[in-house]
């Protein structure tokens, strides 16, 4: 049994529960500029998601729903390697939600809930 926990003290988890109601969101993931940003802040543990608490997942996948803006690529296996090559500890995870991407019995209890918010729309410029 892996014993990292013991002498990691400088982890980072980035908060991935972004969803994909807006085609650009996640199109300019870099996995390079992830693992770089991870280098560059010192840590010694990166802990990435694999999917998130919305349903969604950031790699091929049958059994469930790829995020859309990354338009089939693979960014899990691509970043926990290139974490691995600067001699960070990695950990992946996903969320297990009670509220996954085609929930038919949530979408008929609340029939106004819609995944595309109409509340967000702006002009704004948005880099993901």
């Amino acid at each position: 049994m892996s014993t990292w926990f013991k002498h990691s003290f400088w982890r980072n988890l980035v908060d991935m529960h972004i969803p994909d109601w807006n085609p650009l969101f996640m199109t300019n993931f870099s996995a390079t500029k992830y693992a770089e940003n991870m280098q560059t802040a010192e840590v010694d543990t990166s802990e990435l998601y694999t999917g998130n608490c919305l349903g969604i997942c950031f790699w091929p996948t049958r059994a469930g729903h790829m995020h859309a803006g990354l338009k089939g690529q693979d960014i899990v296996g691509p970043t926990l390697a290139l974490l691995q090559q600067k001699g960070l500890i990695t950990s992946s995870g996903s969320s297990l939600s009670a509220f996954p991407y085609e929930n038919t019995l949530f979408l008929s209890a609340f029939p106004t809930f819609s995944r595309t918010p109409k509340r967000f729309k702006s002009n704004a410029t948005l880099v993901v």
